[in-house]
């Protein structure tokens, strides 16, 4: 580039287009389309400036909720990762050179159209130290404000939340700067703009004066301008009370923390009264289910704004609730068509060969589920039917009351890899089932020939066999329960052996004793993955600790599992992990 920096030739024209008074409402995409329209066809590499304009148009401005911790507010449009772990971004901070900075800083004193000006300080102020290791002067910082404002005041977006997003950004920057000038031009510009856009059942276009102006570390509003703002929300939350919940709580937990902090314990009380009628009132008619999650709204917020004696009421119409919600569950059938001839063919793969170790050893690997197997299938399941990935959803014990929650699979693939094995599991069962059954007739799974494996594993104490030859005979006599109380303690404490012969820690300090560490959080020690492997690290806790999963020690353990569930499909589970636990040798003995 040149000192003499002029518009990038190839999109002078369109450029200069957006200048033509009066201007348009522009967003940014649409600029960085109609500017790459102008390349030709095999037009080859860009030029400097060209790639400064392309760019310029291609980052994107975080939402409302962006992380406080990131290092620049404007975000490349793309992030791919690559198989080796390397991350390619598009625009990336790396494309931009103290040139690029130059052409915008010359751009800048050109443009006149708010929303390029906007754009190109913005740019300037957030990139200038990444890149040249000087910060922006106070004039670039003072035309951003500037032109956010104008942007907004001439109308220049065309959608609102747009507009609110760069009043928010200008008193951003003007509180960043300490500008008291600037700070008052954004204050009057986001009151005037909430009562310009705000409509009433549409709760994203009002109350952001409030969080922008009172809820911050720093109040900005005048004693009059929040009385106002408070007033406003008040019409707002009465106004809403009987035709809307969702506009109801918007405007109340503005309102409750509001009072919360001028410790009006009477207006707190009042508000979360009227917002419980509310809730009441919508959910009149609807199932069970549908208000068991209104219900469990109020105890929440109860519970939030310490008014225990009300928590406790609203916790008990809860469990209440949620008892009935049980008699609104349907059962969900599937149905898996594989024919005998392909059963016996598959059995007989894992059976064949006259080692029982390495029958065994196939047995243990044929029922553990692969976790990319299972990634990819969720992966295909979300495009088939997405909306059980988008929604949040409950899960509930036999007595409707929520044990655990798994939010939408952007948020939460841990949740859905966890749910989706564990049903996997259910389901390789019954093959389970089937190979054990063979095993025992061809005499490969017996009492005997499972208690000479296991006893060539170096996690398992001599003394321990007494009470695992007892749970295999309950197992073979078909007494179920008895076999899973006895075996699924001498799993746990074959784990925690392996985490202290390999030098972790089974034990938590608490004052000045010791306690055992959960099951739960010895399975998760790095330790058990390194011996196990990642799919059966996370397969033990799906089977055992998981309240997502089986959870079926646990169940166990605290009386919550169901009299039928003791049965041989659960047992066949917990002899499956039991003998992985022969798998575990010394490393002299491998060798």
């Amino acid at each position: 580039m040149t000192k003499e920096i002029d518009t990038a030739p190839l999109f002078k024209d369109v450029l200069l287009s957006f200048d033509q008074e009066p201007f348009r409402p522009l967003l940014e995409n649409e600029i960085y389309n109609l500017i790459q329209k102008q390349i030709p066809e095999g037009y080859g590499e860009l030029s400097p400036i060209e790639k400064a304009e392309l760019i310029a148009f291609r980052f994107i401005e975080p939402s409302k909720n962006r992380n406080a911790n990131t290092t620049t507010y404007f975000k490349p449009l793309t992030v791919t990762k690559n198989e080796d772990g390397t991350v390619n971004e598009f625009p990336s901070v790396a494309m931009i050179t103290p040139d690029i900075i130059s052409y915008w800083i010359a751009r800048l004193k050109q443009v006149r159209h708010p929303v390029l000006a906007t754009r190109y300080a913005g740019l300037i102020y957030d990139f200038s130290f990444r890149v040249t290791g000087s910060k922006a002067h106070y004039t670039i910082a003072k035309k951003y404000i500037e032109s956010l404002l104008d942007l907004v005041k001439q109308h220049l977006y065309k959608v609102p939340v747009y507009a609110i997003g760069k009043a928010s950004r200008a008193l951003e920057v003007s509180l960043l700067m300490n500008d008291a000038a600037c700070i008052e031009m954004c204050k009057a510009i986001i009151l005037s703009l909430e009562n310009e856009i705000a409509v009433e059942d549409k709760p994203g276009l009002w109350g952001f004066s409030y969080d922008l102006l009172i809820a911050g570390k720093r109040k900005l509003a005048s004693a009059a301008e929040e009385a106002s703002i408070i007033q406003k929300l008040e019409d707002r939350f009465q106004d809403m009370l009987l035709k809307d919940s969702w506009c109801t709580e918007c405007a109340a937990t503005r309102l409750l923390t509001y009072y919360n902090g001028l410790k009006r314990p009477e207006e707190t009380k009042r508000i979360l009264k009227q917002l419980e009628s509310s809730y009441a009132f919508a959910t009149e008619g609807l199932s069970i289910m549908q208000q068991v999650h209104y219900v469990e709204k109020m105890y929440n917020f109860y519970k939030q704004f310490q008014l225990n004696e009300e928590a406790e009421i609203t916790l008990k119409k809860l469990r209440e609730l949620s008892a009935e919600a049980d008699k609104e569950m349907k059962s969900i059938a599937a149905e898996i068509n594989v024919s005998k001839e392909d059963l016996d063919k598959y059995v007989d793969q894992i059976l064949q060969g006259n080692s029982t170790e390495i029958v065994f050893a196939r047995i243990i690997k044929a029922s553990t589920p692969g976790i990319e197997e299972a990634k990819q299938e969720i992966s295909n399941l979300s495009k088939e039917a997405p909306l059980q990935f988008i929604l949040t959803r409950d899960l509930l014990d036999k007595k409707g009351r929520r044990v655990a929650k798994i939010g939408p699979l952007s948020e939460d693939m841990e949740g859905h890899l966890t749910i989706h094995i564990s049903n996997s599991i259910r389901i390789g069962t019954l093959f389970l089932h089937l190979i054990f059954e063979e095993a025992e007739k061809r005499e490969i799974f017996t009492n005997h020939e499972i208690i000479k494996f296991l006893r060539k594993s170096c996690i398992i104490e001599s003394d321990r066999f007494t009470v695992i030859q007892k749970g295999l005979d309950a197992y073979f006599a078909g007494e179920y329960a008895v076999a899973m109380h006895l075996l699924i303690p001498q799993f746990e404490e074959a784990i925690r052996n392996l985490v202290e012969l390999n030098g972790g820690s089974v034990m938590i300090q608490k004052d000045d004793f010791y306690n055992l560490k959960t099951f739960d959080h010895v399975l998760t020690d790095p330790i058990v993955t390194d011996v196990f492997g990642e799919e059966m690290a996370l397969y033990f806790r799906i089977l055992f600790t998981d309240r997502r999963g089986w959870n079926i020690r646990n169940n166990i353990a605290h009386g919550m599992l169901d009299t039928p569930q003791f049965n041989k499909q659960n047992t066949d589970r917990i002899l499956h992990a039991l003998l992985s636990l022969g798998m575990v040798r010394l490393k002299e003995e491998r060798t």
